[in-house]
Parts: structure tokens; C-alpha cells; sequence
């Protein structure tokens, strides 16, 4: 297992979480008008479940995407290495299974 992955802002320290849309919402098959086949949330949290800010990357028919929430612009920052990920796994041939295993992988603990 690996160790929990963090970051500190503003002299807190808040661990790097995931969550995949669908086993928060098992019951959807697609989402969000039929569109969006996948979403993963990731964030900054702490075990409050207070956030830094979160944002997702979405997996639709075409492309993914990544979408952010108005509080994500501090976490950017506070994870290169998912940037790397991503830039390194081909975004296009990435499912979202296999992303979240490599997030995982990286310390990112599933909320």
C-alpha cells in the first residue's frame, strides 16, 4: 500500500482523495444527459471532510475532459505528479478504472 499523499496549504495539511461518480451514484449508468460515461473527483480534504477544492476529469464517448470548481485553482498546483500521470498514460487510451488504480498507486486515498 502506498503512503497517503498530501499537501499543505496555508499551514494545514490535507490529504489527496478521489472518488469515482459512479459508486457514488450506482444506480446511473451514464450520466449527466447521457454524455458523461465517467467522472473522477479529486481533491485536497481533510478527515472533517473539509476542502482545499476539488475538480474532475470526465470520460465521455470522444474525449476527456478535466473540469474545474471554483476553489480547484489552489490545488493544481499541490499535484504535478496527476498532471504527469496523465500527460504520461495517453489520456486518450486511459480508462477510468485504470486511472484510479494509478491514482491509488500514487497515495491518493478513495474517499
Amino acid at each position: 500500500m502506498s503512503k497517503l499523499a498530501t499537501a499543505e496549504i496555508n499551514g494545514e495539511t490535507f490529504f489527496k482523495g478521489f472518488q469515482l461518480y459512479s459508486e457514488l451514484f450506482p444506480e446511473s449508468r451514464r450520466l449527466i444527459s447521457g454524455e458523461i460515461e465517467e467522472r473522477i473527483i479529486i481533491g485536497l480534504y481533510q478527515e472533517d471532510e473539509a476542502t482545499a477544492g476539488e475538480f474532475c476529469v470526465e470520460w465521455s464517448d470522444n474525449c476527456i475532459e478535466l473540469r474545474a470548481f471554483q476553489d480547484a485553482w489552489s490545488v493544481f498546483p499541490k499535484m504535478p505528479e496527476l498532471f504527469s500521470l496523465l500527460d504520461e498514460s495517453g489520456s486518450e487510451s486511459i480508462t477510468p478504472q485504470q486511472f484510479a488504480n494509478k491514482l491509488s498507486a500514487l497515495g491518493y486515498k478513495q474517499l
